[in-house]
């Protein structure tokens, strides 16, 4: 299995890694579908080495997902990790102020309202188990976020590598609608708790579903081997490489690298719009390529391209419509030649964006139908 070559999992991760550190029991407990693993979960330790699959990798991941989710519904989402996180307790703050996300995952003062353990079985797949920390806890609230990833984007680090697709082996029962109803409940427990609901203010700079955009491209073989030791972050690459090699995206990004850095990411310092970066992950995320048919070959391409705080002479939609076209119209003779001979009749299978007439279901303006259209997979 191209998964246990990359990752370790022990049989059980110890409950202690994943509950609070107000609390040491668990109030109850659901068992997740297994997952299949489609390309290389990356999770990594603090030594950023990917030995052993790391919770709090997949967990950071769930957030993130949910985050987005979170924002694109409207309710106020935080970045944990930045500047503008939810405040800490303290005695000149007796009743702060938390987001959605932080009330369900957790935040200084408030412990998340779940845990998350892992085991791999002998067929190499997944089986994620949460188990519930808080009585008013709903699966839902984890269900949703880890369904788009699986049919849409992708699980753990270094998605924009190529790593972390993954699918859902059975079928789980949830919608749009309990999504929401427990999101609402939880704020109004919590503010029973003395914890009030920050603004929705100041998150525009932060990824958001209804500014994000997913697309699927399938291709044949000749062989199942045409891989030729072609790894997911080198596919991606490659990929990558061809995306922004094309006329028009090339015309879009050239003669200015702060563009280039922006969609692309980069690793050296630059400058966006008078502020300093020292490195910039990529917007455009491509996945390894997985089999899912005879002969048939997929990858995905995905990410977020928000709608405020862009590059000076940009323009989201001239770029946007110039991707897409770089994925449906693709010479697959060239394409050929950089990803092996024995690839042919690439294709555009699903392009999905927000209240876009890209989108190849329809042009969604109702951000809870859009939501429920990812998480049927229509389209694709």
């Amino acid at each position: 299995m191209i998964f246990s070559s990359i990752i370790k999992i022990k049989k059980m991760f110890p409950k202690g890694l994943l509950i609070s550190q107000y609390d040491n029991k668990l109030t109850g407990g659901f068992k997740m579908p297994n997952l299949s693993v489609k390309t290389p979960i990356w999770t990594g330790d603090i030594d950023k080495n990917n030995n052993e699959l790391q919770i709090t990798g997949i967990m950071g991941s769930l957030r993130w997902w949910a985050e987005a989710i979170l924002r694109g519904l409207g309710y106020p989402a935080c970045d944990p990790t930045g500047e503008n996180k939810c405040p800490k307790q303290n005695q000149e703050n007796k009743n702060p102020k938390l987001c959605a996300s932080c009330m369900v995952f957790g935040a200084t003062g408030l412990r998340r309202m779940f845990g998350l353990s892992a085991d791999k079985k002998d067929d190499g797949k997944i089986k994620l188990n949460f188990s519930a920390l808080d009585k008013d806890f709903d699966e839902s609230l984890v269900l949703v976020p880890l369904l788009i990833a699986s049919k849409w984007g992708a699980l753990g680090s270094k998605t924009q590598h190529g790593y972390g697709v993954f699918g859902i082996e059975d079928e789980i029962k949830t919608d749009v609608s309990r999504f929401t109803h427990s999101v609402d409940n939880i704020i109004k427990k919590r503010a029973g708790m003395g914890f009030g609901l920050r603004c929705n203010e100041g998150f525009g700079g932060f990824p958001n579903l209804c500014e994000m955009f997913f697309a699927k491209v399938q291709f044949e073989t000749d062989s199942n081997n045409w891989k030729n030791g072609m790894n997911a972050p080198v596919f991606s690459r490659k990929v990558k490489k061809l995306i922004k090699n094309n006329r028009n995206i090339k015309r879009i990004c050239e003669n200015n690298e702060n563009i280039q850095n922006y969609l692309f990411g980069t690793k050296r310092k630059f400058f966006l719009n008078g502020e300093a970066f020292s490195k910039m992950s990529s917007k455009i995320h491509v996945s390894g390529a997985y089999e899912v048919g005879k002969n048939l070959w997929e990858f995905r391409v995905w990410g977020w391209i928000g709608k405020n705080e862009l590059p000076e002479n940009f323009c989201r939609e001239k770029f946007l419509n110039s991707l897409k076209k770089a994925l449906q119209y693709i010479n697959s003779d060239y394409w050929s030649k950089k990803l092996g001979k024995q690839t042919q009749n690439y294709s555009l299978k699903a392009w999905r964006e927000f209240s876009s007439y890209r989108d190849t279901v329809k042009k969604e303006e109702n951000e809870k139908e859009f939501l429920k259209s990812l998480l049927s997979g229509e389209g694709d």
